[in-house]
């Protein structure tokens, strides 16, 4: 005789019959005739997040008190769930109706379950198709609880992303909790996070003493176009006395325009084609001693100009009448908010009496 099955384990089959499928298996079941009928089919996940709008460009200009912003909205396109690879995880139930590939499977009627003999967290190390700009998880978390198996939904989780790869190092992108028996739970990151790979940790679940589950995970973003090795900078930032204009050394006066003009270089495209540019800017005196911060004075997402026209920023200062003479210095800083990177650049000119 078999030995009876420890609480919230199903008991062994007797020789000559089928062992019972636990509630929420598309198990098989044998036919009389012998043969194995073919499992019910699971439902299909939900939806993904259709993108939305990008933003337009903005110019600045200052009289005296600095520069007036026109801020455009940042844009907010999001698309649909990424495409994910499962690549590693410490345990599964078993390698089929149980097994770790339905987490990312796009299906929420099977999921993953832990090993019995697995100890929280369990870690899963999922790959993206190419680097993607990371917004926000979801996840299913309707697990079947038959008799022996309540509490059986993970809980506590964190995410960590790696712009290296699977190898990582990793960060910590989010921390949450998961409501036990609901699908379609999404938590958006604190930022958007430009990663590579991505790591799931499933810290605990809603009280089952020996196995954990989860139906779905799913990752929202939008993939990147691969700039491994790019750095965004500033080319050519100087002070002009037109706009995109060459660079001049003759002192300027109260009552003129300065034109500031640089060319960002380095800007990553999302997947659908679009860059997305910040620009802060500062004015210090010969001291380094702020007179004047703006943020923002440029917040334009758009799809890049075609070769060989290149983008680029140009921003203007008018100097009020009575403006002191001196030494000075414009410090802009730009983001690309598709890749999360910065650069930052200085120029100086002079005021004449």
């Amino acid at each position: 005789e078999a030995a009876p099955a420890r609480e919230g384990e199903a008991a062994p089959a007797r020789e000559g019959e089928a062992a019972p499928a636990r509630e929420g298996e598309a198990a098989a079941r044998r036919t009389p005739g012998g043969a194995e009928a073919e499992p019910r089919a699971p439902s299909p996940a939900g939806p993904g997040v259709a993108p939305a709008g990008a933003s337009a460009a903005s110019e600045a200009r200052s009289a005296g008190e600095g520069p007036r912003t026109g801020v455009a909205p940042p844009a907010t396109a999001e698309a649909g769930s990424l495409p994910l690879a499962l690549l590693r995880f410490d345990s599964e139930y078993d390698g089929d109706l149980w097994a770790a590939a339905h987490l990312v499977d796009g299906r929420s009627g099977r999921g993953w379950c832990s090993s019995p003999e697995a100890k929280a967290p369990h870690r899963f190390v999922f790959g993206l198709r190419r680097p993607a700009r990371v917004v926000a998880v979801s996840f299913d978390d309707a697990c079947p609880e038959a008799r022996g198996f309540e509490g059986i939904a993970a809980r506590d989780f964190a995410l960590y992303g790696s712009t290296a790869g699977p190898d990582g190092p990793f960060e910590l992108l989010l921390e949450g909790r998961l409501g036990a028996g609901r699908n379609g739970q999404r938590f958006p990151l604190p930022r958007p996070a430009r990663v590579r790979a991505l790591e799931l940790r499933l810290r605990s679940n809603h009280g089952h003493p020996e196995l954990t589950e989860l139906m779905e995970f799913r990752v929202h973003g939008e993939e990147l176009q691969d700039t491994a090795g790019a750095a965004l900078r500033l080319e050519g930032l100087r002070a002009s006395r037109s706009k995109n204009g060459p660079a001049t050394d003759a002192p300027f006066r109260p009552g003129e325009r300065v034109w500031i003009n640089a060319r960002p270089v380095g800007l990553a495209a999302s997947g659908e084609g679009t860059t997305h540019l910040e620009v802060d800017l500062q004015l210090v005196d010969a001291a380094g001693r702020p007179l004047l911060r703006r943020e923002r004075v440029v917040n334009h997402a758009a799809r890049p100009p075609r070769p060989p026209r290149r983008p680029y920023v140009a921003l203007y200062l008018d100097l009020p009448s009575g403006f002191p003479p001196g030494r000075y210095a414009v410090r802009l800083l730009a983001r690309d908010r598709v890749a999360e990177r910065s650069a930052a650049g200085q120029v100086e000119f002079s005021v004449a009496e």
